[in-house]
Formats: C-alpha cells, sequence, structure tokens
C-alpha cells in the first residue's frame, strides 16, 4: 500500500527569505508605520510600501514607475536634485551613507500638500541598488531639532524659547505660544513669540513684558487682566503655564497659550508639558552659560572687569569708535604692603574692596575701571579732556581713611597717565601709563604724571 505525504488543503510556508536579501528588506520595512520608497539612480520609484497610501491616497502600484519629484511640491526640486547628486555619485553607491533629513511637501492624491520629514540613504548593504528613502508625516521634529541645535550653540535665549514656541503651536493647530522669562516679581525680562505669530496678536508680547506690580493696564491706562487682554485681540481662551526653572523657589517663566475664538478644539497633547522642562532647561542654561561668561571677565575679589574684560570692551569701543579720543589711566594703590604685612591679607583683601568700589563711584557711566593686578588699576576715561580732572578725583577718594574693623587703613592712588584713541594698541598706551607711574612714585607718591 502506497503512502501519500500530500497535505491537501494546506498551503505551503513561502520560502525564507535570505538574511541581507532585497526580499528580507522589503520584509522588514513593511513593518514600519513609515512609507518607504526604493529609487534607482534616475529617481523614478522601483519600489514602495504599503503605507504610502496612508501618506498620499496613492497604491504602491500607482507609484511604481513614477519620478519621485512627481511626488513632491515642485518648489522643493531644485533642492532634491542637489541632494540626489550626492547620492548618485559613484563615491557614494559603493558604500552605505545616510544624508541629512529635508523637509519637503508631498503631494497627495487629492491635490493637497503634506509636510513630511524624508531621510534617503544608500542601501547596497541590503542588496539593493539604488537610494532607500524613508518618508514620515512632519510632527514638529525638525522644529525640535532646531531648538536644539539653537540651545546647544549658545544662541540669545529669546530666540530659543521663540523656537521652543514654535514647536507647541506646530503640534497644537491654532495655538499661539508666547514664552516669557525672567520674572523678577514685578515683571518678565524676556518675551518670545514663535516665528509666524499672526500679527494681531503680538501686541499681547510687550503687554506681558510691561507687566508691574499692579497688573497689566489697558491702553485707556486701566487696569485689565491677561483674559481681558486676550479677549481685546480676538482669543478665546488664554491657558498661563509656569515654568519653574531648577534651583528656583518659584516660577520665574510661563508658557502663554492663546485660542482664537475661530480656532479648532485643542486635542489631547502632551507637547506642552515637553516643552515646559526645555523652556526650563534653556533658561537654566543660559543662566549658567551667563555666569561662566562674566566669572571669564570678572575680578572675582573686586567685582570689576577684569583684563580680559578690559581686553573685550576696548576691542567693542575700537569697532564703534575707532577714531575717538581716550585716556588710560594706570592706577597703583600705595602703603598697600604695610596693610597686607601688618594687618593680615584679609585685610588686604577688605582694602582692595574698597579701594576698587571709591574708583567706580569716582568715573562717570561712560568710563571704565579695572583691576589689572595685584593694588594694580586701569581706569578708562572716553572724554580725554577730563583726564587730568579725574585723576585728581581717584586721589583725593582714595587717600581717605578706611575703616577695618578694630583697625584704620591709610593708602594712596599713584596715576600714570597716557592719551590715545581706541584703536590704539592697548600695550602702547600701558607702556607710557606705566612708565608716567613710576615718575609719579618716583616723585614721593599719592600724585599722578601726565605722558603727553
Amino acid at each position: 500500500m502506497s503512502t501519500d505525504n500530500t497535505n491537501d488543503g494546506i498551503a505551503e510556508a513561502p520560502p525564507r527569505a535570505e538574511p541581507g536579501s532585497d526580499a528580507m528588506f522589503r520584509a522588514i520595512v513593511q513593518t514600519s508605520v513609515n512609507p518607504f520608497v526604493v529609487l534607482d539612480t534616475d529617481g523614478h520609484v522601483r519600489w514602495c510600501s504599503d503605507r504610502v497610501v496612508a501618506l498620499i491616497g496613492l497604491t504602491p502600484d500607482a507609484v511604481v514607475g513614477l519620478h519621485f519629484l512627481e511626488l513632491i511640491d515642485p518648489s522643493s526640486h531644485e533642492a532634491v536634485m542637489a541632494e540626489y547628486a550626492e547620492f548618485t555619485s559613484d563615491d557614494q553607491l559603493r558604500r552605505a551613507w545616510v544624508g541629512p533629513p529635508m523637509l519637503l511637501d508631498m503631494i497627495h492624491a487629492d491635490g493637497s500638500r503634506i509636510t513630511c520629514e524624508v531621510s534617503a540613504a544608500t542601501a547596497t548593504s541590503h542588496g539593493i541598488e539604488g537610494i532607500v528613502v524613508q518618508v514620515r508625516r512632519w510632527r514638529g521634529t525638525v522644529l525640535l531639532y532646531a531648538a536644539v541645535d539653537s540651545l546647544a550653540a549658545g544662541d540669545p535665549l529669546e530666540d530659543v524659547l521663540a523656537k521652543l514656541g514654535a514647536i507647541v503651536e506646530h503640534d497644537i493647530p491654532g495655538t499661539v505660544v508666547l514664552v516669557a522669562a525672567g520674572w523678577d516679581g514685578r515683571r518678565f525680562d524676556v518675551v518670545a513669540a514663535a516665528p509666524g505669530t499672526p500679527a494681531e496678536h503680538l501686541p499681547l508680547a510687550p503687554r506681558l513684558a510691561e507687566m508691574s506690580a499692579d497688573g497689566w493696564r489697558r491702553d485707556d491706562g486701566e487696569p485689565a487682566s491677561i483674559p481681558e487682554l486676550a479677549t481685546e485681540a480676538g482669543l478665546a481662551s488664554c491657558w498661563w503655564i509656569p515654568v519653574t526653572v531648577r534651583g528656583d523657589h518659584r516660577a520665574t517663566a510661563a508658557l502663554v497659550l492663546l485660542r482664537p475664538v475661530d480656532a479648532p478644539p485643542a486635542p489631547h497633547n502632551t507637547t506642552v508639558d515637553r516643552v515646559t522642562t526645555l523652556v526650563a532647561l534653556a533658561i537654566e542654561s543660559d543662566r549658567n552659560r551667563r555666569a561662566w561668561r562674566r566669572s571669564a571677565v570678572t575680578d572675582q575679589l573686586t567685582e570689576l572687569p577684569n583684563r580680559s574684560g578690559l581686553d573685550e570692551w576696548l576691542s567693542e569701543q575700537a569697532e564703534e569708535r575707532p577714531d575717538d579720543g581716550m585716556a588710560l589711566l594706570f592706577c597703583d594703590v600705595d602703603e598697600f604692603k604695610y596693610v597686607n604685612d601688618h594687618l593680615g591679607h584679609a585685610m588686604g583683601d577688605r582694602t582692595l574692596q574698597v579701594v576698587a568700589e571709591r574708583l567706580r563711584r569716582s568715573v562717570r557711566d561712560d568710563d571704565l575701571v579695572c583691576r589689572w593686578g595685584g593694588d594694580e588699576f586701569v581706569v578708562v576715561c572716553t572724554d580725554p579732556a577730563a583726564a587730568v580732572a579725574l585723576a585728581r578725583r581717584l586721589i583725593d577718594h582714595v587717600q581717605t581713611p578706611i575703616g577695618l574693623e578694630q583697625h584704620t587703613a591709610r593708602v594712596g592712588l599713584s596715576v600714570g597717565v597716557s592719551y590715545g584713541t581706541f584703536a590704539t594698541p592697548l600695550d602702547d598706551l600701558l607702556r607710557e601709563s606705566d612708565r608716567a607711574l613710576l615718575e609719579a612714585k618716583s616723585q614721593g607718591r599719592n600724585r599722578y604724571v601726565v605722558r603727553a
């Protein structure tokens, strides 16, 4: 009796795809939520995954054979072809290579445009010749990249906050976002509006910055609340989301979400929570950067600018007014060594702090006082005609006795004065001022000498 091993009615399992094969690649990408498209070296579609239907309303059969440019808005054609030229070069096709993502408008079957993020890569490692393109509906990814890049680059805080606000506006259609930071109990220091904020809502931004302890004011000067101002601007609602930065005991920033009366209902969204965290991080980073920057150009003992601070300030002045005249006063504290040796270094430090404060109070707002090092200070007088009078005033103020706990310190000031412009090299000015300073000390100290 013969045995029939045929399994009637049972379909045989399909052959297993070999790793690295074209079939294996297609099987993998078919499971992705984003469409994948394989292009030949001429830019025509050789194959695409089934997900393309949900994105642009065309079946894979309808897409295969089309040129990729037929699927995107003409405004992006030039940029796409430039990128494609990179991919189709002989060097790139011989190795796996991933290009940067691009933001494109894909054309839907109904003629509408869908903003998508498109990433491409050569696929020789998958046994496929050509370019593999992944397309995904844009959900603020590029905006997030832009905000993070801006934060990492140390861009102005207002720019970073504006980009973070744009993420919320994108994910919650119809929402206008203002990001306010730097609340000191009376007003905000920074108010950022996301790029593209409707002009009719922008007047609310300065109103936030102008908030005082008495609250907001209408144009007629009467008190007003944010909801009232929002109503005046044609807004249906206003959400105020406080932001607390690490180390603060209270909120010092806020996301203000404004909803126009004609906006669609706001969907449930977690973006606001995430952006709120990023806003706090951006503010903290800005504070740390400012503190580090300040410490790099500030003398820690006297809180005056240090040598680096002087160099930076003079460079700025040289750019703005290189031909303007100025005077440099090189100052040395007389009898400071006696204070250090007999009263101790703590009293010496306190003496330098008092001298620094007296110098600072003796100059005009346009002038600059910096600690050069040890018991030496540099004063830049922006009015050369007033330099001699300033030198006399500095000497007079510094020689006043300084009360130090149970002691009294008596110091003086020797000053060397030189003249130049803001374009004059600092070394030249210092050399002349130092010579004048040595002359002042040799003549008995507590006086000034001018080098013409």
